[in-house]
């Protein structure tokens, strides 16, 4: 009964010290989400795009144009003729150019989730490494 009392309460603190490690690592691995510059320069790059693919389904912008003509019967008399015209693409055009800018926008949050995974994984590579050598245990890179 002793015995298994023992080995119950080690495998308890292995665990406890194991979860700590763990959560001091979470830890660390959210403030270097929080302040990598590069992390912060890519997430402003890719709201960017995403504004630019929006930008580019929207329509062009009018034109004004203004015409002054003289009257022949009467020289005090002036005519203006003003015209406004916008152009416009065929409606099904902006549908689908919306659904290519839904899946550009997938995309580039995939790219920005793979390159955020990217650089918290070299951090928890050297989170272990250093948490591993300064605890005098055999370093391994399998981790």
């Amino acid at each position: 009964m002793n015995k298994r009392f023992f080995i119950f309460s080690a495998a308890i603190l292995a665990f406890a010290g194991m979860s700590a490690q763990t959560s001091g690592i979470d830890a660390v691995l959210q403030q270097i989400e929080a302040n990598n510059k590069e992390l912060q320069a890519n997430s402003h790059l890719i709201s960017s795009q995403k504004l630019e693919n929006k930008t580019n389904n929207n329509l062009p912008d009018p034109t004004l144009s203004y015409a002054h003509l003289w009257d022949s019967k009467n020289s005090d008399e002036t005519v203006g003729e003003m015209v406004i015209s916008q152009s416009f693409d065929f409606p099904t055009l902006y549908a689908t150019r919306g659904k290519m800018n839904r899946l550009k926008t997938n995309a580039l949050d995939a790219q920005a989730t793979a390159f955020r995974q990217q650089i918290l994984l070299q951090a928890r590579k050297y989170a272990w490494t250093s948490s591993c050598c300064n605890a005098s245990k055999p370093c391994s890179t399998n981790g």
